[in-house]
């Protein structure tokens, strides 16, 4: 095998073998992401048709095949109808009598996983349709039992992208034949003109040796094609050089963003976690019939609102799952007002504010007994505690949903009516505390004069 025929298959397989690693990189690029962005939109359109099926094992086969062409017409797409015991009822692809014979879908991927997850997909052949088709499945509004609607789209786009990408990696191969043959043949001409001149001074210098200058000057006149190829050559090791570098810094910055999506994903996941444990605290101190004061249904309301502004404050937050979000906000929401109709139920009895009476009397008892400033201290702290308690409670009361007036105004007025004393009692302390601390000045003053008069002494 000659020189050129070597050069043309080393450039040759180096460019197929490029192109081929270029190809393979390219199909399982361009695959992964039509999956991925099939799979959402499949699950857009799944959750969109939910909102117009109800409960599936309530139709029976006639209003089910008739609902799944109807969607698969609206959605362009194969939908079909599934119970949870993998018995095909509609299809918007079949006849009633084709779908009379399929085989049970209980073991498909795609419906084992919307049974467990609520949601799932898959990719596989219909043997069907004779097609390759990609499944998205989701579980309709029966809690108790729920049955699946699937919807699935064939490969045909990315089929479609694969054949002329083909096309392409053809066209591409028969530039490469070419470029390799005109490359083979420039560089066997380079190297056989080198060759031969170099022969031809080493026969000249065999017959007759060249002086100095006139080696200097053949030097000087000839700049041969290795020259130039060696010039283009360092050149385009230059420009190679920087897009490596331009690559490579490149490269840096996108695994700096992706770290940083990750510690956000990670961030709002930690996050997410920490309001489910704080919820499920709340919601599992929640126990009505064992309360007997007013503290203890306005410590729990102010509980659920400030986890209910706390869901609200984690929507903003990015990568955070806001169908989990929507889900206990929900939860929260049913659960104050659960908590609301029943405070209403409890102020509204006869004795519900009787603890608050008996605190402020004994406080007003308490109060004639004491005979130091710093024992007074403490009940003075004690009724600001109580009257912090009443606004609590009346600002609670003003937001709660109580359809009744009658019993609004009569709890606002036992209310006032604990005000009233409330703040009497507090007049009271705050006049003993005068009197107490009037005394002990005095006292004091008496002490300390003597002892004054005493060192004069």
């Amino acid at each position: 095998m000659g020189i050129r025929a070597r050069v043309f298959l080393l450039v040759f397989f180096s460019l197929a073998v490029s192109i081929r690693i270029a190809y393979v990189i390219a199909e399982r690029d361009i695959t992964s992401t039509f999956e991925e962005q099939t799979i959402f939109q499949l699950e857009k359109q799944a959750y969109l048709l939910l909102e117009s099926v109800n409960e599936i094992s309530k139709l029976d086969k006639s209003e089910a095949n008739a609902i799944a062409n109807r969607l698969g017409e609206a959605s362009d797409s194969r939908v079909t109808l599934i119970l949870n015991d993998g018995t095909v009822v509609g299809d918007s692809s079949l006849t009633k009598e084709q779908i009379s014979i399929l085989d049970n879908h209980i073991n498909r991927k795609e419906i084992q996983e919307a049974l467990i997850n609520g949601k799932g997909w898959s990719s596989r052949y219909s043997s069907t349709l004779d097609q390759q088709l990609l499944y998205f499945a989701v579980t309709d509004q029966d809690v108790l039992n729920p049955n699946i609607i699937r919807i699935a789209v064939p490969y045909t786009y990315l089929d479609r992208v694969i054949s002329s990408l083909n096309i392409s990696i053809f066209l591409i191969g028969a530039v490469a034949f070419v470029v390799s043959f005109i490359a083979s043949a420039l560089i066997f001409n380079y190297t056989y003109r080198s060759l031969s001149e170099l022969e031809d001074a080493i026969s000249s210098l065999s017959v007759n040796p060249l002086k100095n200058n006139d080696i200097e000057a053949s030097q000087n006149e000839k700049t041969g094609e290795f020259d130039n190829v060696a010039r283009s050559i360092s050149q385009i090791s230059e420009v190679l050089k920087s897009q490596v570098k331009l690559i490579a810094k490149t490269s840096e910055l996108v695994i700096d963003e992706f770290e940083k999506v990750e510690q956000i994903r990670k961030q709002a996941s930690k996050a997410l976690t920490k309001a489910q444990q704080q919820q499920q605290d709340a919601i599992g101190n929640i126990s009505i019939n064992d309360w007997q004061s007013p503290e203890q249904y306005v410590e729990c309301l102010t509980q659920l609102r400030q986890q209910r502004g706390h869901l609200i404050g984690l929507k903003e937050q990015r990568y955070i799952d806001l169908d989990a979000i929507q889900a206990m906000d929900k939860e929260v929401s049913e659960q104050f007002d659960l908590v609301s109709e029943a405070t209403v139920e409890f102020l509204s009895s006869d004795k519900a504010l009787q603890p608050y009476h008996d605190k402020i009397i004994t406080l007003e008892n308490t109060l004639s007994s004491i005979a130091l400033v710093v024992e007074i201290k403490p009940l003075i702290e004690e009724l600001e505690s109580l009257s912090l308690g009443l606004d609590l409670l009346t600002e609670i009361l003003n937001g709660l949903k109580v359809d009744d007036a009658t019993i609004r105004t009569q709890i606002l007025d036992d209310i006032s009516e604990i005000y009233a004393k409330l703040n009497q009692v507090k007049a009271q302390g705050r006049n003993r505390k005068k009197q107490l601390g009037s005394g002990e000045a005095t006292a004091e003053f008496a002490a300390q004069f003597r002892l004054f008069s005493q060192s004069i002494n």
